[in-house]
């Protein structure tokens, strides 16, 4: 099977970083995992908008995407598991690129405009964050003290999915 993890964000926008993070940590502990010895794993670190980031979807079998999420709702550090379904807009608007579509809707232009095929498999895990517009390369302590746990929790529900 071929598999693609994202670190998603901005490295010198504070916290936005975080999936930046993780997979770094990622990256340097999956040579230990059963993941790498059955499975091809390609892992990159992104800062696009949604069409560009879906489009390097195209030919792996699994894509897991780790991102900083801000919803007010969840604790700071709190770790969500969503699909793309779940960035599904209502009639609104991107705020921080109004030129930018929102995930589900860039896997369906792809698919019914382009006629390119993305998985279905494909897992966003958003951790809630503190500060994302600020200028700064440092994580809020809640967070670093997190990447670990992250990055051993999102390789362990890989392997969790890929036995069923």
């Amino acid at each position: 099977m071929k598999i693609l993890i994202v670190g998603l964000g901005n490295p010198i926008l504070s916290d936005d970083a975080i999936g930046l993070h993780v997979v770094r940590k990622i990256s340097r502990d999956i040579h230990s995992s059963p993941l790498s010895k059955e499975h091809q794993i390609d892992i990159i670190e992104e800062a696009v908008n949604s069409l560009e980031l879906v489009e390097r979807f195209i030919g792996y079998d699994k894509v897991v995407v780790v991102d900083s999420l801000k919803t007010n709702k969840l604790a700071v550090g709190e770790i969500a598991k969503l699909t793309p379904k779940s960035f599904e807009k209502k009639n609104t608007r991107n705020v921080s690129n109004p030129h930018d579509i929102d995930f589900y809707s860039a896997i369906k232009v792809l698919k019914e405009i382009f006629g390119k095929e993305v998985t279905k498999d494909i897992t966003i895990y958003g951790i809630e964050v503190r500060n994302i517009h600020e200028f700064g390369e440092r994580l809020s302590p809640e967070l670093t003290e997190k990447i670990e746990m992250y990055a051993k929790l999102i390789v362990e529900d890989i392997m969790r999915s890929l036995s069923k």
